[in-house]
């Protein structure tokens, strides 16, 4: 009973370390759905009121990352597309888009 035992245990130690070390693939992370926007106008001059406006017609997410040279608090995570504007006097002068 013990011989066993033992030959069913180094089975089990066996099939462990087979599944261990040689399914070892490398699965490729879930693909982000993403989607192509066309940026139309140039939002630089635009108020930004009318930044928002018009990025939220275009199912463009939008945020001012600075106001007047003043950085603003913004979250970290990424959004394809997403459009981060800085702005002075209340204008749009320049931004980015991820």
């Amino acid at each position: 009973m013990n011989k066993n035992i033992t030959v069913l245990l180094i089975v089990v130690v066996a099939v462990g370390a087979y599944f261990l070390f040689v399914n070892t693939q490398v699965t490729a992370p879930l693909p982000i759905e993403t989607k192509t926007v066309s940026l139309s106008s140039d939002y630089v001059g635009m108020t930004i009121a009318e930044a928002e406006m018009h990025a939220k017609s275009k199912e463009v997410g939008f945020r001012t990352g600075s106001i007047d040279g003043e950085s603003t608090m913004l979250t970290s995570d990424f959004r394809p597309g997403r459009m981060t504007a800085s702005t002075e006097k209340g204008v749009v002068v320049r931004y980015t888009i991820e």
